[in-house]
Protein backbone atom coordinates (compact mmCIF):
# COMPACT_ATOMS: atom_id res chain seq x y z
CA UNK A 1 0.00 0.00 0.00
CA UNK A 2 1.03 3.13 -1.16
CA UNK A 3 0.42 6.12 1.75
CA UNK A 4 -0.50 9.85 1.20
CA UNK A 5 0.33 12.72 3.88
CA UNK A 6 -2.22 15.09 4.23
CA UNK A 7 -0.03 18.03 2.99
CA UNK A 8 0.50 15.73 -0.04
CA UNK A 9 -3.13 14.97 -0.25
CA UNK A 10 -4.27 18.38 -0.20
CA UNK A 11 -1.86 19.84 -2.82
CA UNK A 12 -2.98 16.91 -4.72
CA UNK A 13 -6.02 17.55 -4.62
CA UNK A 14 -5.76 21.07 -5.90
CA UNK A 15 -3.28 20.30 -8.91
CA UNK A 16 -6.25 17.78 -10.02
CA UNK A 17 -9.36 19.42 -9.46
CA UNK A 18 -10.38 19.74 -13.08
CA UNK A 19 -9.10 16.04 -13.49
CA UNK A 20 -12.13 13.86 -14.84
CA UNK A 21 -13.38 11.94 -11.57
CA UNK A 22 -12.03 8.37 -13.62
CA UNK A 23 -8.63 9.64 -13.65
CA UNK A 24 -6.30 8.29 -11.34
CA UNK A 25 -2.77 9.30 -9.84
CA UNK A 26 -0.50 6.75 -11.50
CA UNK A 27 2.97 6.33 -9.57
CA UNK A 28 6.26 4.86 -11.44
CA UNK A 29 9.44 4.39 -10.59
CA UNK A 30 13.01 3.72 -12.85
CA UNK A 31 15.72 1.61 -11.69
CA UNK A 32 18.78 3.71 -12.93
CA UNK A 33 22.22 1.82 -13.96
CA UNK A 34 23.36 2.94 -10.40
CA UNK A 35 20.60 1.25 -8.61
CA UNK A 36 19.22 4.60 -7.50
CA UNK A 37 15.29 5.30 -7.93
CA UNK A 38 13.40 7.60 -9.83
CA UNK A 39 10.41 8.45 -9.06
CA UNK A 40 7.37 9.57 -11.94
CA UNK A 41 3.94 10.47 -11.17
CA UNK A 42 1.23 11.57 -13.27
CA UNK A 43 -2.75 11.38 -14.07
CA UNK A 44 -4.08 8.48 -16.04
CA UNK A 45 -6.39 5.80 -16.69
CA UNK A 46 -6.43 2.07 -14.47
CA UNK A 47 -5.10 -0.81 -16.79
CA UNK A 48 -6.32 -4.49 -16.08
CA UNK A 49 -3.13 -5.17 -13.76
CA UNK A 50 -2.77 -2.54 -11.94
CA UNK A 51 -3.10 -2.29 -8.38
CA UNK A 52 -5.30 0.41 -6.69
CA UNK A 53 -5.44 2.25 -3.53
CA UNK A 54 -6.49 5.07 -1.96
CA UNK A 55 -5.19 7.30 0.14
CA UNK A 56 -6.62 11.32 1.56
CA UNK A 57 -9.14 10.67 -0.75
CA UNK A 58 -6.54 10.24 -4.10
CA UNK A 59 -7.13 7.46 -5.93
CA UNK A 60 -3.67 5.85 -6.77
CA UNK A 61 -2.74 2.92 -9.51
CA UNK A 62 0.48 0.94 -9.51
CA UNK A 63 1.61 -1.60 -12.00
CA UNK A 64 1.67 -5.03 -10.71
CA UNK A 65 5.05 -4.93 -12.20
CA UNK A 66 6.11 -2.50 -9.29
CA UNK A 67 4.06 -3.09 -6.46
CA UNK A 68 7.10 -4.72 -4.70
CA UNK A 69 9.52 -1.67 -5.31
CA UNK A 70 6.42 0.74 -4.34
CA UNK A 71 4.93 -0.93 -1.36
CA UNK A 72 4.73 0.79 1.92
CA UNK A 73 6.17 3.96 0.00
CA UNK A 74 5.13 7.24 1.45
CA UNK A 75 4.80 10.51 -0.98
CA UNK A 76 4.84 13.73 1.52
CA UNK A 77 4.67 17.44 0.43
CA UNK A 78 6.91 19.74 2.16
CA UNK A 79 8.98 22.75 1.69
CA UNK A 80 12.72 21.99 1.33
CA UNK A 81 13.87 25.95 1.26
CA UNK A 82 12.09 29.03 1.72
CA UNK A 83 9.04 28.82 -0.41
CA UNK A 84 9.80 25.82 -2.17
CA UNK A 85 7.64 22.93 -1.70
CA UNK A 86 8.35 19.56 -3.54
CA UNK A 87 6.74 16.17 -3.09
CA UNK A 88 9.32 13.70 -1.60
CA UNK A 89 9.33 9.81 -1.77
CA UNK A 90 9.80 8.20 1.39
CA UNK A 91 10.30 4.62 0.23
CA UNK A 92 11.72 1.86 2.60
CA UNK A 93 12.33 -0.17 -0.83
CA UNK A 94 14.54 2.34 -2.10
CA UNK A 95 18.47 0.97 -1.46
CA UNK A 96 19.42 4.53 -0.68
CA UNK A 97 17.03 4.34 2.51
CA UNK A 98 18.37 0.87 3.54
CA UNK A 99 20.37 0.66 6.56
CA UNK A 100 23.48 -1.31 6.56
CA UNK A 101 23.21 -4.81 8.40
CA UNK A 102 25.58 -5.43 11.27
Amino acid sequence: MIKITPAAGEQMQKSFASADENTILRIAVRQKENGEFHYLMGLDDTKADDMRFISQEIKIAVSNEQIDLLDNMEIDFVEISTGKFEFIFKNPNDPKYKQPTE
